[in-house]
């Protein structure tokens, strides 16, 4: 084409002005046509974009591009309407990209999403003269369906957690009562075996004890004798008496029988 010959081109330049009306959000795109071209950066609405992931779940998705035109000559004769290339094809990226991801892997990696429609947009508009700065995916919002179901889920999940959580602690307390069981059993078998051990010891004082003082005793009955009779006899003797004396008490008729020979007189 001859430079001296060829008229100004006119530019359709497109952008978008949203307003809330009762609560909901309008959207309004305005376009004109001009000779002059804007190198600043513009930000381009991408509107609201119905989508499916790979999980069959409709989701609707919303999202902004930032770029600015770094080519007016590419800008001008690669493409009739760039604004609308632009637009249909960050829609086109859009719907491949997340179509190849679950819902919950749409929800969590929209960092990632974004680096890849930046990733495969940039290169062809790349071509049409303009530099692609950032996509980003501003609301993705499911059906209400499906905004049930996950909420649906979600409390299903938080009341399995909470049927586990109270399963462990049951399953903790009856294992700390079964311990605290063990080592009470095991501290009162302790003490039970200290206890008869000192009983023994006791016992064995007391007897000790007993044995010393009639040991004592029979000393203290010797010297009062003084070899006039055998003390053991003596206090066998004694013993016998008592015994009779016990049994006439508690019986009208005794019978007894004495193996032995006593001699009662000499005590």
């Amino acid at each position: 084409m001859w430079p001296w010959i060829d008229r100004r081109r006119k530019f359709m330049w497109r952008h978008s002005e949203s307003w809330t009306v009762r609560g909901r959000k309008r959207r309004h795109i305005i376009q004109k046509k001009s000779s002059v071209i804007d190198l600043r950066q513009t930000v381009l609405d991408l509107g609201i974009l119905s989508v499916i992931t790979r999980d069959n779940v409709s989701i609707s998705v919303s999202g902004v591009i930032i770029y600015n035109i770094s080519d007016p000559v590419r800008a001008l004769y690669e493409t009739s309407d760039l604004h609308a290339a632009v637009e249909k094809l960050v829609h086109t990226n859009i719907r491949s990209v997340i179509g190849g991801l679950n819902l919950e892997d749409a929800f969590a990696s929209r960092a990632e999403v974004n680096r890849l429609l930046l990733q495969k947009v940039s290169r062809i508009c790349k071509c049409w003269g303009i530099t692609i700065d950032k996509i980003e995916l501003l609301e993705i919002n499911p059906s209400h369906d499906v905004v049930n179901a996950m909420h649906l889920q979600l409390s299903s999940e938080r009341t399995r957690r909470a049927q586990v959580i109270i399963a462990q602690g049951h399953r903790q307390k009856d294992k700390l009562e079964a311990e605290g069981r063990s080592q009470a059993g095991i501290t009162i078998s302790q003490a039970e075996s200290i206890a008869a051990k000192l009983r023994g010891v006791a016992t064995a004082t007391a007897k000790t004890t007993m044995v010393e003082a009639e040991v004592e005793q029979l000393r203290k009955l010797s010297e009062a004798l003084n070899g006039l009779a055998d003390p053991a006899q003596y206090v066998l003797s004694w013993m016998m008496i008592e015994a009779l004396h016990h049994i006439a008490l508690n019986s009208d008729t005794v019978d007894m029988i004495l193996p032995i020979e006593q001699n009662l007189g000499a005590v």
